[in-house]
C-alpha cells in the first residue's frame, strides 16, 4: 500500500497544513500549559494544580497526537496514530472539562459529573481502537454529546465564570460547526478547515479557564 493509498482523502498540500496547523498549535499549547501551571502555582490549591495539569497536558498531547498522525507515511504506523489520534479527542473533552468540575463545582456534585465526564470519554476512546465501518457516524455524535453535555452544567458553571460562560459557549459552537464540516469529505480542504476550527475552539475554552476560571 501506497503513501496515497494509506490517506486517500488528501493531497500533498492538505496533508502539509494538517502538519502545520497542529504542529503549531502544539508548539503553542506548551506555552500555554506554562502559563496554567504558573497560575496554578500563584493559587497555590491541589484542584488548580490538577486542573492546570490535566487540561494544559491534554491540550499538548492531543495536537501532538494528531500532528505524528499526520506525519506518518507507513500505513500501520499511520493507521494506528489515526485511532491515538480520534482517541486523545475524547482524552481532550474530558481534560477541558476537568477544571470547571474541580473548580466550578462542588462535593458531590463535583465528583460526580467527572466520573460521568470521564467515563464517557473513556467509552469514546474504546470507540477509537475498535475497528468497523462507519465508525465516524458514531465517534462524531458521541464527541458532540459529550460537548454539549455542559448545558446541563451552565447554571452552576455560570457563576464562577462570568463573563467566561460566554468563551465557554462560543468554543462549543466553534467546536460543533467544524465537526460538522469534518463530515462534508468533498469540501476541498475540510481536515484542515477541521483543524483550524479546533484551534479556535481550544483557545476559546483556554480562556475560559485561564482569565475567569484560574483567577
Amino acid at each position: 500500500m501506497t503513501y496515497k493509498a494509506a490517506i486517500p482523502a488528501y493531497g500533498r498540500v492538505e496533508e502539509r497544513l494538517n502538519v502545520l496547523s497542529h504542529g503549531l498549535g502544539a508548539l503553542g499549547a506548551v506555552v500555554g500549559f506554562c502559563y496554567l501551571l504558573h497560575q496554578a502555582f500563584i493559587m497555590s490549591s491541589w484542584p488548580y494544580w490538577l486542573s492546570a495539569t490535566v487540561f494544559g497536558g491534554g491540550m499538548v498531547l492531543m495536537l501532538t497526537s494528531s500532528t505524528l498522525y499526520h506525519l506518518a507515511k507507513k500505513p500501520v504506523l499511520r493507521k494506528w496514530l489515526r485511532r491515538c489520534d480520534h482517541g486523545m479527542i475524547f482524552i481532550f473533552i474530558a481534560a477541558t472539562y476537568t477544571p470547571f468540575t474541580l473548580l466550578a463545582l462542588q462535593g458531590d456534585q463535583s465528583i460526580f459529573w467527572t466520573a460521568i465526564i470521564w467515563s464517557i470519554a473513556l467509552l469514546g476512546i474504546i470507540v477509537a481502537f475498535i475497528p468497523f465501518k462507519h465508525k465516524v457516524w458514531v465517534e462524531i455524535p458521541l464527541c458532540l454529546g459529550l460537548g454539549w453535555l455542559a448545558i446541563f452544567l451552565y447554571g452552576s458553571f455560570s457563576g464562577e465564570l462570568g463573563l467566561g460562560g460566554h468563551w465557554l459557549f462560543a468554543g462549543g459552537v466553534v467546536y460543533s460547526v467544524g465537526a460538522l464540516l469534518y463530515l462534508v469529505k468533498k469540501m476541498p480542504f475540510n481536515h484542515a478547515i477541521w483543524h483550524c476550527f479546533v484551534l479556535a475552539g481550544l483557545s476559546c475554552h483556554y480562556v475560559a479557564i485561564s482569565a475567569y476560571l484560574m483567577t
